[in-house]
């Protein structure tokens, strides 16, 4: 199957610097958001650290009698979910590693959101709140797992799912790479159909831009380089009061 991807990030309306970091990786077919977080706290240098650290560990890692693995290999999931997961605990203790060297980067983290395309098959990951959607015909669904307090609450049945956009702890993250000395991530495996689109993003784009915005957006029939575009355009318009990350990948026959 043939499929056509698109990265565009861009700083936004209000911040002055542009702590996303997005990783393109056509000929493996590995893509990811990393959303640094922190502000004066060395946010970029997380993300940084965080893509870094990832790259390095999928570009190595592509045959299993050729690579380490570090925390071990999960026999329950396939290769490219085993090399997710590691390249995400890697990059989690190489953060908090810098963290707990320079005191002014204390408290730094990244979310991330990535996934790897081979053999019709779609695997993901992520930590955080960093997104990723499929548009399937006309049905527009979220594949990744929100790690925020609102989205715990509704786990719990404390709160229903649609008061999570408007509710005050939407935005609190439970957990983020750098944070803590372990990481739980998220893995999904799904099958590729033709005609399916796949969008990763941070909350700077779905955070401003509503889903039947984006789901309209990823429908048009122009170019994905340009659609991709047209969801940064729209969290513009919106005001963009966070750095807007956006990876657009559209699979064909």
């Amino acid at each position: 199957m043939n499929f056509e991807a698109k990265a565009v990030t861009h700083v936004g309306r209000v911040r002055s610097e542009n702590q996303d970091r997005i990783l393109a990786l056509d000929a493996l077919g590995c893509y990811g958001v990393f959303d640094g977080m922190g502000g004066q706290r060395c946010g970029d240098v997380a993300a940084g650290i965080g893509l870094t650290v990832f790259q390095n560990y999928v570009e190595s890692s592509g045959n299993p009698a050729e690579v380490t693995w570090p925390f071990g290999y999960n026999l329950e999931l396939s290769l490219d979910a085993n090399r997710l997961l590691t390249s995400i605990r890697l990059a989690n203790r190489q953060v908090a590693s810098h963290a707990d060297r320079d005191p002014k980067c204390a408290g730094m983290g990244t979310t991330v959101a990535a996934l790897i395309y081979r053999g019709q098959k779609l695997v993901m990951a992520n930590v955080g709140d960093s997104r990723i959607y499929r548009l399937r015909g006309a049905e527009f669904s979220q594949l990744s797992t929100d790690d925020t307090m609102a989205a715990l609450m509704v786990s719990k049945g404390v709160i229903d799912a649609q008061n999570v956009p408007a509710h005050p702890m939407r935005g609190v993250l439970m957990q983020a790479i750098g944070l803590h000395g372990e990481v739980e991530v998220h893995i999904r495996e799904e099958q590729v159909e033709p005609g399916d689109i796949v969008l990763i993003c941070s909350d700077g784009l779905y955070g401003v831009v509503d889903a039947a915005s984006i789901t309209g957006i990823l429908g048009n029939a122009t170019p994905v380089a340009e659609r991709a575009q047209a969801l940064v355009d729209r969290a513009l318009q919106g005001g963009a009061p966070d750095n807007v990350s956006v990876i657009l990948i559209e699979f064909s026959d």
